[in-house]
């Protein structure tokens, strides 16, 4: 769906409204603690990076209920991480930070994202205000609970998400019954720490008063990315007095579920499959593809055998890793079809490079010295699958993802998704359909959800900023978290593929609304205001300092983690 297309949704959208939901937290309980804080630790912070900081960079605990409203539960320590204004003469106050996930930790993003800010020219047209940001106030983030740094929780990792059998690929009913069983034990057995009950979004916003009010801040500043932006939402519906510049950076639909918010993300990604694959490998004679269509290419990713696609799905962005695809798909069928004994899949990926090596893939040498490299990185996920992203802490993720609200499907309509998924979306996988077999089985009832009424009716201006294509929160979802928060901006970046906008590239209308916003409060004239997206350019006003990353480094680093995060 195009921008222009997509911007007129109207504004009559109906809330997925949930009841109101008062903060069950007592005076008392958000009473000003006392933060401890000293140096970052080895197992805190990476050694590269407390050392680029200095004394600037600061870790924190904070001692706050275990339970919020139930005294007798006793209480915990969070953690917190920060960076000192770099001119503490200047010093205005706290930027609060929340780089998504869920299951993200900040410990590992916030010395990065920091120095982006902290090591960029104030003479930059598109970076200044980033800088004076820095020099002007502490940037800091809450550790969530369960995480590295505070009480942690720990389980196994979920079926499905480290290679085998996938449930829109494997649809026999003896592979049902294993991932149903599967998800139930995986469910009840990371469910069973009893620091559980405690991560959720309402905690983390409870948590997140209680830091303001022990730093003694008056309002929250706030930058919130992916599920930062439910964070954000959340916080600002239950205490709207002390929200203040709030910006949401690929924005989630806060006004609907988690459920959802997963559901709505395969026809994203295929549809980034198609207009970034599918067609430019059609288009461009140089892929020899005069005889193919749409619809035939689709078929012949269906057909691609169970054991290659699982490790290829989700993996083909480009026309080159599509061809590469299929080719090595034919040939595997092609080794299959002479086999007369127990499959001998070990020997598969060794006769694929030595046939990709002997192969034109294109008369053009260099597509096809592209595609070729392509099919080698292909042929080595058969042989060491994607692990689950090491940025996300899955016992987190699904604490909140299961137990912030409810999920809906039965286990037949979830069946059913898999085979729809399959048939549709044949690169997508079965991602939701195990996410939503974990959530069925989660045993802990779902705690308060963001009382979205208030948004609709009292909330202080919001800047949300977004790309036109994100498959992570694509801008439908975050257009009706738009359309619902009274006296919200949107900008977007018309053009950009990705997740996570500020400070990632030069596109003016960004960069210069989120950092002028931040700095003043100042928000753009017109509800939604569109530009189109400018990449960063390499290398500029890359600033030499010891010990530190060159910029280009960190933000591509940042750039990966955001996507896996």
């Amino acid at each position: 769906m195009t921008f222009l297309r997509t911007c007129l949704l109207s504004a009559s959208l109906a809330l997925a409204t949930l009841s109101p939901a008062a903060s069950v937290a007592t005076t008392d309980e958000l009473a000003p603690g006392s933060i401890a804080w000293a140096a970052c630790t080895d197992d805190l912070v990476d050694a590269e990076w407390r050392d680029a900081w200095g004394p600037r960079l600061q870790c924190g605990t904070l001692s706050v209920p275990r339970a919020y409203g139930a005294p007798e539960s006793g209480a915990v320590d969070i953690g917190l991480v920060r960076v000192r204004a770099g001119e503490m003469a200047q010093r205005q106050g706290t930027m609060f930070f929340h780089f998504g996930g869920p299951g993200a930790n900040p410990l590992d993003f916030l010395p990065q994202v920091a120095a982006t800010w902290a090591l960029a020219s104030p003479d930059s047209a598109i970076d200044g205000d980033k800088r004076r940001l820095a020099d002007r106030y502490d940037l800091l983030a809450i550790v969530p609970r369960g995480l590295r740094g505070g009480p942690r929780v720990t389980c196994g990792t979920p079926p499905g998400f480290s290679g085998g059998p996938d449930p829109t690929i494997d649809l026999a009913d003896w592979n049902w019954s294993a991932f149903v069983r599967e998800a139930r034990d995986f469910a009840t057995a990371c469910s069973a720490d009893a620091v559980q009950s405690t991560v959720n979004t309402h905690t983390h916003v409870l948590d997140m008063e209680k830091v303001r009010r022990s730093l003694g801040e008056p309002k929250v500043h706030f930058l919130g990315v992916s599920y930062g932006s439910w964070v954000g939402a959340f916080y600002a519906a239950l205490f709207p007095g002390h929200v203040g510049r709030m910006v949401l950076d690929s924005s989630m639909d806060y006004t609907g579920t988690f459920e959802q918010q997963i559901d709505s993300l395969a026809p994203e990604t295929h549809d980034l499959l198609l207009r970034r694959a599918v067609r430019p490998a059609l288009r461009d004679p140089a892929y020899g593809w005069r005889e193919r269509t749409e619809a035939s290419v689709l078929d012949a990713i269906r057909a691609v055998p169970g054991e290659a696609l699982r490790a290829w799905l989700g993996g083909i962005e480009t026309p080159d890793e599509l061809v590469a695809m299929l080719s090595l798909a034919e040939w595997i069928r092609e080794m299959r079809a002479t086999w007369t004994d127990a499959e001998r899949w070990a020997d598969v990926p060794a006769q694929l490079t030595r046939r990709a090596r002997a192969h034109v893939f294109s008369p053009d040498a260099t597509t096809d010295a592209r595609v070729r490299d392509a099919a080698a990185e292909l042929i080595d996920r058969l042989d060491s699958p994607q692990a689950p992203s090491s940025m996300t802490d899955m016992a987190v993720y699904f604490g909140t993802t299961c137990g912030d609200g409810r999920w809906t499907k039965d286990l037949k309509q979830l069946r059913h998704l898999a085979g729809v998924l399959g048939q549709r979306y044949p690169l997508h996988g079965g991602g939701p359909v195990l996410t939503g077999l974990i959530c069925r089985f989660w045993p802990h009832a779902p705690r308060l959800t963001i009382p979205t009424q208030r948004l609709a009716e009292s909330v202080p201006p919001i800047l949300m900023v977004h790309a036109e294509f994100d498959v992570i929160t694509p801008i439908d979802g975050a257009l009706r978290a738009f359309e619902g928060t009274r006296d919200a901006r949107m900008v977007v970046a018309q053009g950009m593929v990705g997740h996570g906008v500020f400070g990632m590239s030069d596109t003016p209308c960004v960069e210069h609304a989120v950092g002028r916003f931040l700095l003043t409060g100042t928000l753009p004239d017109e509800r939604i205001t569109a530009c189109p997206f400018v990449p960063r350019a390499a290398g500029r006003e890359e600033r030499a300092a010891d010990g530190w990353p060159s910029l280009d480094s960190i933000r591509e680093t940042l750039r990966v983690r955001l996507r896996r995060s």
